[in-house]
């Protein structure tokens, strides 16, 4: 049967992940496995468009299979030679082709990476960014034999319109570390992103809020929704990563001992800490009903009423808006970089937050921002 719409099938399994199955590929059953349907429904697109391209063969053929062989008949066409020559002659001892990745396309290889992620336990935003990231080399290379891969293919998806020299540098990191690992598995020799130059991007001065902006934007979160007053109170002002404060349980925040404990699965680094709660943060968590300790602090629609609260006040929401405003006034407040970037969870050191947030705030206004006063303390 031909491969339609309905091909491959798709299908959740009891573990939570989505398999893709193709069914019977030259006598044996091919399946592929996505953590989430989003990345399996694109896999599923992807092999649907290499099996029209390439017709009946595609139901004779593994996928491999026919992959290497329509690579090969491009790298030969207008030779003279054949497919039979060209083999004989790479069999003769060229050092590429004892490599495995003469029978490896990239979007295998990628497959396989973001496989390897996940069996080894890495966080789902590390996974999505790679896969996201990885998805712009398929998409121009995925039939390309990742032992052919070269340097002049990485820059060609680097000159992607429009990308900003921080963009180019984050997907220039990614492609070094796909290929690092491609020659750990012995699919390639060499890396062809090492002849190419890290871009050079200009650091823009961390934008944080003032004082007031950040005590309207609390106090109109608070009057939407009470429940979401609490984690934004937590990230002006104990500085947590947004990614950790998703993570964050009731059971981690300690009133007695007036800190919050980072458990190694919720911090980025995987690495424990406590962070010291302020006199305002504790008067913020008093009244908070404290639920279930195994349950999230942060409740579900906190972003919704956090972005209906700066529409409401006209008011920007700069990136990192609430780590950066911590940083920003704890650092003017007791003038000691080390100390703030303990708090943050630095772990290289503290010259460069000294370098860009030091003078950012008066003592004044450091002041203000740490007499934020929850809405019930505040009034006269």
């Amino acid at each position: 049967m031909r491969p339609g719409k309905d091909w491959p099938k798709l299908r959740q399994r009891a573990d939570g992940k989505w398999e893709i199955d193709c069914g019977l590929v030259n006598g044996k059953r091919l399946r592929f496995v996505r953590r989430h349907k989003v990345d399996a429904n694109a896999k599923a697109k992807e092999l649907r468009k290499e099996y029209g391209a390439l017709g009946d063969m595609a139901l004779k053929l593994s996928h491999e299979q026919l992959v290497e062989a329509a690579q090969c008949f491009t790298l030969i066409e207008g030779k003279g030679i054949g497919l039979t020559d060209a083999v004989n002659y790479a069999l003769k001892g060229q050092e590429d082709s004892r490599l495995p990745g003469l029978t490896i396309p990239v979007s295998q290889a990628v497959s396989k990476r973001v496989e390897a992620m996940e069996g080894a336990n890495k966080r789902d935003r590390a996974v999505s960014t790679t896969l996201s990231r990885l998805n712009q080399l398929s998409a121009l290379y995925g039939g390309v034999l990742i032992a052919n891969m070269r340097t002049k293919h990485i820059r060609s998806v680097l000159a992607t319109p429009h990308w900003q020299p921080a963009t180019r540098k984050g997907y220039l990191r990614e492609f070094k570390t796909f290929f690092d690992w491609c020659i750990k598995q012995g699919w390639i020799l060499a890396n062809p992103c090492d002849p190419i130059d890290m871009p050079t991007v200009d650091h823009k001065m961390p934008e944080y809020m003032l004082p007031d902006d950040v005590k309207r934007v609390l106090y109109t979160m608070y009057q939407a929704n009470p429940n979401c007053a609490s984690p934004a109170a937590i990230g002006f002002f104990a500085g947590i990563r947004t990614a950790e404060l998703e993570r964050l349980k009731w059971g981690d925040v300690d009133l007695v001992e007036q800190n919050i404990t980072i458990r190694p699965e919720v911090a980025k680094i995987r690495r424990a800490r406590h962070v010291t709660m302020s006199n305002n943060l504790r008067q913020w968590l008093s009244d908070s009903r404290f639920p279930d300790p195994a349950s999230l602090i942060m409740p579900p629609g906190f972003k919704a009423v956090r972005r209906r609260a700066c529409r409401q006040l006209c008011l920007p929401w700069p990136p990192n808006a609430m780590r950066h405003s911590f940083a920003t006034y704890h650092l003017a407040m007791h003038k000691d970089a080390g100390k703030t970037a303990t708090q943050l969870g630095h772990s290289k050191g503290s010259e460069l937050l000294f370098t860009n947030y030091r003078g950012l705030a008066t003592e004044a206004e450091s002041a203000a921002y740490w007499n934020i006063m929850p809405p019930w303390k505040d009034r006269p």
